[in-house]
C-alpha cells in the first residue's frame, strides 16, 4: 500500500519507531525484524541506519512496502509495551503523522490503512498535538484554553492562550493586575504573605515551597507570555518539543493550584 522503498518514508518511519531513547530497544528492534522474517544487515552503527538499510532491502527484494508494513506491526506490538503503554502510544502518535503525509494512517492497532479523507493538514496536526497533551495527562484548563489556537495550527499562541489560563485562575474579581504584580497580590512576597497558599506554610520547608512556586509563576509569565506579547507569529517559529514542555510546565502550575487554598479556609 505505501510507497515502495521511497528512502524519505522509509528514514523518517525508522526514527520514529527505533531512533534515539525515545525507540524500541535495540533488543526490540532485533526480535521485531525476526518476527517479520526480515534479515539485518551489519555493519551500521545505528539503531536508525540498521533499520533503513534493512528495510530498504526488503522491500527492494520483495518489490512491495510489504516488509515494512510487516515491521511496523511487529514494533508497535501491545505484548513489546506492557510496562510502558504510554510509549506505545507515542510511538504510534509519530509514525501516524508520518504516514499522513503520504495520505495514510495507523490504526491503533498497528495496521496501515488509507487516511480518513478530510483528515489532513491542520486537522491531522491538531489532532496530533492534542493527542500528545492528552498521553502526557495535560490539565483540562491547559486543554480547555489553547483548543481553538491548536484547531488553528498556532503553537505560538497556544501557549499564550495557556499562560493566560493560568493567570486567569488566581485573579480574583475585579482585580486588573497581571504576571509579576498579580502573583504577588495574590501569594504575597516574603516580607506580607499573601491570601492564597498551596501549603500549610508552617515550617521554613513549606514557606520555601511556597515563595518557589511564585517564582515560578512569574517565570513561566517572564519567558512563556511576555516575550510572545512582543512577538508575531510569523516572526516565531514553535518547536514541538519546547511546546509540549511548555505546556507540561503549565499544567503542573495549575495541578499545584488544585491543592491551593485561600486564607480562612482549611488547607490541602
Amino acid at each position: 500500500m505505501l510507497p515502495v522503498a521511497n528512502p524519505t518514508l522509509t528514514r523518517a518511519l525508522c526514527k520514529t519507531i527505533v531512533g534515539g531513547y525515545e525507540g524500541i530497544s535495540v533488543e526490540e528492534m532485533k526480535n521485531s525484524f525476526a518476527a517479520a522474517n526480515i534479515v539485518i544487515p551489519g555493519n551500521y552503527s545505528s539503531k536508525t541506519d540498521i533499520a533503513y538499510h534493512a528495510l530498504i532491502n526488503e522491500q527492494n527484494f520483495a518489490k512491495s512496502s510489504q516488509p515494512l508494513e510487516r515491521f511496523i506491526f511487529e514494533a508497535v506490538s501491545p505484548v513489546r509495551f506492557i510496562d510502558d503503554p504510554q510509549k506505545r502510544q507515542r510511538i504510534i502518535s509519530e509514525v501516524d503523522t508520518v504516514l499522513r503525509t503520504y495520505k495514510f494512517s495507523i490504526s491503533d492497532e498497528g495496521y496501515i490503512t488509507p487516511a480518513i479523507e478530510g483528515v489532513t493538514g491542520v486537522d491531522a496536526l491538531t489532532q496530533r498535538l492534542k493527542g500528545k497533551l492528552v498521553l502526557r495527562s495535560t490539565h483540562e484548563e491547559v486543554l480547555k484554553f489553547c483548543d481553538e489556537e491548536l484547531i488553528n495550527q498556532s503553537m505560538f499562541h497556544a501557549v499564550s492562550e495557556a499562560v493566560k489560563s493560568l493567570m486567569d485562575r488566581i485573579r480574583p474579581k475585579d482585580c486588573t493586575l497581571d504576571g509579576v504584580r498579580l502573583t504577588q497580590h495574590v501569594f504575597g512576597t516574603r516580607n506580607n504573605p499573601g491570601p492564597r497558599f498551596i501549603n500549610d506554610f508552617s515550617t521554613p520547608a513549606e514557606q520555601a515551597e511556597h515563595f518557589g512556586f511564585i517564582q515560578l509563576l512569574d517565570g513561566i509569565y517572564g519567558h512563556l507570555r511576555n516575550d510572545r506579547s512582543h512577538r508575531s507569529r510569523m516572526e516565531s517559529v514553535e518547536n514541538e518539543l519546547d511546546f509540549l514542555d511548555a505546556m507540561a510546565m503549565i499544567s503542573y502550575a495549575h495541578r499545584v493550584l488544585d491543592k491551593s487554598w485561600l486564607k480562612g479556609e482549611s488547607g490541602s
